[in-house]
């Protein structure tokens, strides 16, 4: 712990929360290892955050100073929350709903207690009447002082043991030699010293001499082969001693025979210390020879050309062939090694014999724990249905076992703010979306609120990108309120305005192949006779004009829309008149175009606003916007905006189309719960017994729609024939009604689950994590491989 606390004194510091109480959850949670998993809640690091938590406190748990910055800034929020340090510790461990904080919360709390201040005696006096209180608390029969600030937050200290008095030494010893006091916590504390150092040695000197036991074999060995190669004899002419083969195992009996005579009863730690030192010595050498052998089968298998066929075999023999044999094959293999290494010594075991009986047991090893894992697993199969944890894990394994059949990173993005998907909807996953639609049909309610709160959401998120009326109503206001004033400026002592440059232009356009369309002819047309007065020339008054501009405008807004290559034609052409008209009125009435620009830079966002509030997304229902309605929408923005000339289309801000866009996404995403085939029924209504099957016989016999009559009545009938067949079958069915009754709870976890897009498909594997029972063939490299894999999500 001692390593982390520059991290944790800054974190304090930032947060200004007691360095020593971060410290003490760090303790409780993890004990100062920043590697800290755990598997069931998927928590991480030295604060132990779960993802969820991660997420809200911005922190990667994995990272140890992110961690202890997230344990301050949540207890820091806690403290301002409640108040005090104890509420801050429950809701750390419980969350802010205090009817959650039931025993395990509160044995949290008397945890973080302890590791917050070492066990004390109760306080004494502020002034203690001796060095001896000084250093070791207060005489008994003193009278507790009034508790500290810990204590009032946290509760009594817990007491300290009881001071045990021992007998003085009958006869003093010389100064230099002389232990402490037995009496008193010196000499307790000193006996424990000793007692300590004695185990110590004990459990090295025992491991030691398992180390020994595994280095008699070879030297045997190299005893043996020295003698039949004649080195023996060599070095005995030379003057150097080497033992025969057989005096060899003679040392190496007459040692062990010496070691168990010093240690007559060695104890428990002592057996366990020298078996851990024979698995420390066998694995060491094997571990080392498997390493050379597959780097040697790699290389062999390049150099052949066929490096498959060696890696599938290599792979059989070292346990990763993904079935009971190849563990067998394994265990039998690393059973033999150990047995041949562990045969020194021995005169009346041969080595054909300790080999044959270490494969022999290496390889009932991973049988005996396929038994036992299934045995268990059945019987926690049985057993789960009728408590939360285990309900909760049926859920779990249901999801695991359907969502390995599709994708499963799941899309958490937040497209829409406030619409949360499901986990069908996140993953994409067709199977999980079949199971979403199965719940939904049992139960209505969950996904039906979490539907309806997307969609309100969807409709606040559309209110913020199109306004609503009354915003563009202000809009509107606020344009006329700083343009119109720039206007009646312009055109107020404007002088007669030349317009016969536009009529030109008119003629121009109407003489052009393009001037023969009738919509053509009768836009222009119209504008022509405004401002051709005949006998009395061209219209010259800028206020008139000015007039025939706005005509042009309300022309405009007739054919705006209009999917037809005339009406977009006519509209090219007013443009242009528009745009010359306004050259003749700027020549006449100078800051008409300061005018213009203000008012067309005012226009955009009422222009979009106006184009967006048009735009229907939703059904008649008015339910939710609809992926098919905009998507419509977006084609039609795409569309006009590549269009020449002006539209309101145009207008939409970046901000606007993004918008959009992120709906369209959020609704895409929505559609994963279309996908796949629903759940069949039969096995939705008996989740618990597809588990317990599934249990039972993984893989495809799982799938065997059999329950728990068919097994009661197989073993009953192996047990005691038809009887026992009718007596079995009917307990069985017995545990089929027991195990359907519960299965309300199961679906109402499971809707947990399928609410939630941060569920984790695969959270419920679980792997040997003992490197010793993988070795012995457990799990084998299979259960290293998905260990791996559970670790890499």
């Amino acid at each position: 712990m001692s390593r982390w606390d520059p991290l944790i004194q800054a974190a304090a510091q930032k947060y200004n929360v007691d360095p020593k109480l971060i410290a003490s959850i760090v303790q409780t949670e993890s004990s100062g290892n920043p590697n800290a998993y755990n598997s069931e809640f998927g928590a991480t690091g030295l604060g132990q955050q779960i993802p969820a938590t991660a997420k809200a406190l911005g922190i990667d748990p994995k990272d140890p100073a992110q961690s202890i910055e997230g344990v301050a800034k949540l207890l820091d929020e806690n403290l301002r929350r409640y108040g005090n340090p104890e509420q801050a510790v429950l809701a750390y461990h419980g969350g802010t709903d205090q009817t959650a904080w039931g025993p395990k919360t509160q044995d949290y709390l008397r945890k973080v207690s302890t590791n917050y201040g070492a066990p004390q005696v109760a306080k004494q006096s502020a002034v203690p009447d001796s060095d001896f209180e000084a250093a070791f608390g207060a005489r008994p029969g003193a009278q507790p002082a009034a508790v500290d600030d810990f204590e009032q937050a946290f509760g009594p200290r817990p007491e300290a043991a009881p001071v045990v008095a021992q007998p003085v030494a009958a006869a003093p010893q010389p100064v230099a030699a002389q232990a402490p006091e037995a009496s008193g916590p010196m000499g307790l504390a000193w006996q424990g010293l000793q007692k300590l150092g004695e185990t110590g040695l004990s459990n090295v000197n025992a491991a030691g001499r398992g180390l020994a036991d595994v280095l008699d074999a070879p030297s045997e060995w190299l005893a043996a082969g020295a003698e039949k190669s004649g080195l023996t004899g060599l070095l005995g002419k030379a003057g150097i001693n080497m033992p025969t083969a057989d005096q060899q195992v003679q040392l190496n009996a007459q040692s062990r025979a010496d070691y168990d005579a010093r240690n007559p009863d060695p104890g428990v730690q002592g057996m366990a210390s020298r078996l851990a030192g024979n698995v420390g010595g066998v694995m060491a050498p094997i571990a080392g020879v498997e390493a050379a052998a597959v780097q040697g089968g790699r290389a062999l298998g390049n150099a052949l050309g066929n490096p498959q066929a060696l890696a599938t075999a290599g792979n059989f023999l070292r346990g990763q062939g993904g079935n009971l044999a190849s563990r067998i094959a394994y265990g039998a293999q690393q059973g033999a090694a150990g047995g041949a290494l562990l045969s020194g010594g021995q005169p009346d075991t041969t080595l054909g014999e300790s080999t044959g009986l270490g494969a022999l047991l290496g390889g009932a090893v991973p049988i005996a724990g396929s038994v036992l894992k299934a045995g268990g697993g059945a019987l926690r199969s049985m057993i789960d249905p009728f408590t939360e944890a285990g309900q909760g894990r049926i859920a779990q394994a249901t999801i695991d076992r359907l969502g390995s059949r599709g994708p499963t990173v799941a899309d958490t993005t937040t497209y829409v703010p406030g619409s949360v998907p499901t986990l069908a909807q996140a993953t994409k996953n067709p199977a999980i979306a079949g199971l979403e639609r199965y719940v939904q049909n049992v139960d209505q309610i969950p996904l039906t609120a979490i539907k309806d709160a997307n969609n309100v959401a969807r409709m606040a998120h559309l209110e913020r990108i199109s306004g609503t009326p009354q915003t563009l109503a202000d809009a509107v206001t606020a344009r006329e309120a700083q343009a119109l004033p720039k206007l009646q400026a312009s055109l107020q002592g404007a002088g007669p305005a030349d317009t016969k440059p536009v009529i030109s232009e008119i003629d121009k356009i109407l003489a052009s192949p393009s001037g023969q369309r009738d919509s053509v002819v009768n836009a222009l047309s119209k504008v022509r006779a405004k401002l051709d007065l005949g006998e009395n020339g061209a219209q010259s008054d800028v206020a008139q004009i000015y007039g025939v501009r706005k005509s042009i405008n309300d022309q405009l807004e007739t054919v705006a829309g209009r999917d037809n290559s005339s009406a977009a034609q006519a509209s090219r052409e007013l443009i242009q008149v528009r745009d010359s008209l306004d050259s003749a009125i700027e020549r006449a009435a100078p800051g008409f175009g300061d005018y213009l620009k203000t008012y067309a830079d005012l226009s955009k966002p009422i222009n979009a606003q106006t184009f967006l509030q048009k735009a229907v997304l939703t059904e008649q229902s008015g339910s939710g916007p609809t992926l098919a309605k905009v998507n419509s929408l977006l084609n039609q923005v795409k569309k006009m905006r590549a269009a020449p000339g002006s539209n309101d289309a145009k207008a939409l801000s970046q901000e606007q189309l993004d918008g959009l866009y992120a709906l369209k996404k959020d609704l895409v995403r929505e559609a994963g719960s279309a996908k796949g085939l629903p759940l069949n029924s039969a096995t939705a209504q008996n989740l618990a017994t597809a588990n317990m099957m599934q249990s039972i016989m993984p893989g495809p016999l799982g799938m065997i729609p059999m329950g728990p009559e068919s097994i009661g009545g197989a073993l009953g009938y192996a047990l005691g024939g038809p009887l026992g067949f009718g007596m079995g079958a009917g307990a069985g069915n017995a545990m089929r009604q027991a195990m359907a009754g519960q299965n309300p709870a199961i679906q109402a976890r499971l809707t947990e689950l399928l609410t939630n897009p941060n569920t984790v498909i695969g959270a419920g594997n679980s792997a040997p994590k003992n490197l010793l029972l993988q070795r012995l063939g457990i799990g084998g490299a299979n259960a290293i491989a998905a260990e791996r894999r559970n670790n890499s999500r």
